[in-house]
């Protein structure tokens, strides 16, 4: 039996997602699974559900207090805070009965879940780690964990499987990890949704979107946190706007998170007085994947990320994207080529992309393009599908 554990399963981040594909690959290819996450199974995709998967699936939810409705009774509520630490209690006892041959952690944000489990005799089944995150992430003082805690964590598995290639290299320096341990997989997207809407009117998805007919839309969609930057994009943009050259409409997407997106909330309140800067709460993966197929430029400005979904959505969905070059996103992206490449911080360089782009439609037509190849040709679903066979195929 296999064992995936995974914070998120069914939340829109690109992490949450991404375990999504390597669970779709496993349970098509006939694979016996449990899953083990801190949400309940509700939110799959009604796809999924369509296909009965879910039936092929255990699962142990280890729910977070944090999922309580705060709209319910006193008592509901101290019903349910009662009953999560037994729930936990007794997932953890059931698992550790469990005939496990190979345990694989999505992400190392689901380190704690797994050290909760605390499971027995692990050193008898194979252990794999796959890694969404860049060592780089230890830089920031918004993180708190550092290189001694990875090193401690990263021990405990017997293999790694990166998205990156420049992120694997990144991490084998950082914690001395043995390089014939590691094997690289990068993501792939849902192109059964892409494939479908590049059929549509870019009009009619415009209005779908609520977004301008008139002007330009530019698009960031991520967590608004400080390692997303989308500060440096508002700045970059109220650069162009206050030339009084440019006309377009900002729109970031994402869950607001801790003081620094309270603070870029508080900018983007302030400054839509005065600038078509737009804030859009989250929205489901699909809804996600319109916004990116009505923008007509998508932006991400982070301060690290490994090989961001986003980036990839957009290359199969032929949009033109800037992207700063941070982690494997240089892989995805040659600048002038594929999209365009900014250094990290530097809103200057950002804010030039941006003017390169809005002035230029056969300059946009030339990226997108390129960039819709090679998608196809390195990261589409089949060749995601054989990356994950190669792998298994080496222990199974």
């Amino acid at each position: 039996m296999k064992v995936l554990i995974s914070k998120s399963v069914f939340g829109v981040t690109g992490s949450a997602q991404c375990s999504q594909d390597s669970i779709r690959y496993l349970i098509n290819n006939n694979h016996s699974l449990t899953v083990i996450s801190l949400e309940g199974n509700n939110g799959f995709s009604f796809e999924t559900k369509q296909n009965d998967l879910l039936n092929k699936l255990k699962w142990f939810i280890f729910y977070k207090s944090s999922t309580i409705n705060n709209n319910i009774s006193f008592l509901k509520k101290l019903y349910w805070k009662l009953k999560f630490p037994i729930v936990r209690y007794f997932n953890k006892r059931k698992i550790n009965k469990l005939n496990i041959r190979h345990l694989i952690v999505n992400s190392t944000g689901s380190l704690d879940l797994l050290n909760e489990i605390s499971f027995k005799g692990a050193k008898y089944f194979r252990k794999t780690l796959v890694v969404h995150e860049s060592p780089d992430i230890t830089k920031f003082k918004e993180v708190k964990k550092n290189k001694e805690y990875y090193s401690q964590q990263f021990s405990f598995f017997s293999d790694y499987i990166f998205v990156s290639k420049i992120v694997r290299d990144k991490w084998i320096n950082f914690i001395n990890l043995d390089r014939d341990k590691t094997h690289y997989i990068p993501n792939t997207i849902r192109e059964d949704l892409t494939k479908n809407l590049l059929t549509k009117n870019i009009f009619d998805l415009k209005k779908e979107c609520s977004l301008s007919m008139e002007s330009k839309t530019i698009l960031c969609i991520g967590s608004i946190q400080y390692l997303k930057g989308q500060d440096l994009l508002i700045e970059a943009s109220k650069k162009l706007w206050n030339s009084g050259d440019y006309n377009f409409d900002l729109v970031l997407i994402g869950d607001v998170y801790e003081s620094f997106g309270l603070k870029i909330m508080n900018m983007i309140n302030q400054l839509k007085i005065d600038y078509p800067i737009k804030y859009k709460k989250p929205v489901s993966p699909f809804m996600a994947l319109k916004y990116i197929a009505s923008a007509d430029i998508i932006v991400l400005p982070s301060r690290t990320e490994a090989l961001p979904r986003v980036i990839l959505e957009g290359m199969a969905l032929k949009k033109p994207i800037i992207a700063s070059d941070v982690g494997g996103v240089s892989e995805l992206i040659e600048n002038n080529i594929q999209g365009l490449v900014f250094n990290a911080e530097d809103v200057n360089k950002l804010s030039n992309c941006m003017k390169a782009l809005l002035d230029d439609g056969q300059f946009i037509k030339n990226l997108s393009e390129k960039a819709h190849e090679k998608y196809w040709n390195f990261y589409s679903r089949k060749i995601y599908n054989k990356n994950w066979s190669n792998f298994l195929d080496r222990f199974d």
